[in-house]
């Protein structure tokens, strides 16, 4: 029994097969199926999915028709050398995000490589990254992050920096205190207490 004597069994199963029910079916054991599911998996000759059959976790697996997966293997042409900064291109082409499951596919690289630009985009502020799930599967939705989304976000915490046209006392501070005692930070807060105060005020004026 080999992997494409395997492939030919499923092919025969339209709905698919139970993983847990195709290694009875070919007569071989169970972590040998395994290994041939696995191989298929990688070449993208079927897909798998978890299910709970007869009150058991186990498999569905289907094969995968003839060009099925032509469009991410088109989309994968164009990116010979996958870094970063091509990853994000990819990213940016889908409005609504990318799953992180799908991303890898698509751009034709594996898992753990997908991750590690992920997250070298993430420490850049260029991408989101919100957990979800789908298709009863954890993973996450990428997005990029359109110019100057963030630039508002930081001119709004810079305003909680200032008070009196002074920065907070505590920005450089090199000294070892306790922040509930201190005198400097106190008069700061109470000024930016005032400064707020006052903004209401005239906005009611207004």
């Amino acid at each position: 029994m080999n992997k494409d004597t395997l492939l030919d069994v499923i092919k025969t199963r339209k709905d698919g097969i139970l993983q847990n029910e195709l290694w009875k079916v070919v007569g071989i054991d169970s972590p040998k199926c395994s290994r041939l599911v696995k191989r298929l998996l990688k070449k993208n000759l079927i897909t798998r999915e978890k299910v709970i059959a007869k009150g058991s976790r186990t498999f569905l697996i289907r094969s995968v028709e003839e060009g099925m997966f032509g469009d991410i293997e088109e989309k994968t042409l164009g990116y010979p050398s996958i870094g970063a900064d091509t990853l994000l291109d990819v990213i940016k082409t889908r409005k609504d995000g990318i799953l992180q499951n799908e991303l890898w596919k698509v751009v034709g690289i594996d898992s753990p490589k997908c991750s590690r630009l992920v997250k070298r985009l993430l420490k850049k502020n260029l991408i989101t990254r919100e957990k979800v799930i789908a298709k009863g599967s954890r993973t996450f939705l990428i997005r990029s992050i359109e110019e100057g989304m963030l630039g508002t976000a930081k001119k709004e915490s810079l305003i909680y920096l200032i008070s009196n046209g002074h920065f907070s006392p505590c920005t450089g501070c090199r000294l070892e205190c306790e922040p509930e005692y201190c005198k400097y930070l106190t008069d700061w807060i109470d000024d930016l207490l005032a400064e707020e105060i006052e903004n209401k005020k005239l906005e009611v004026c207004l």
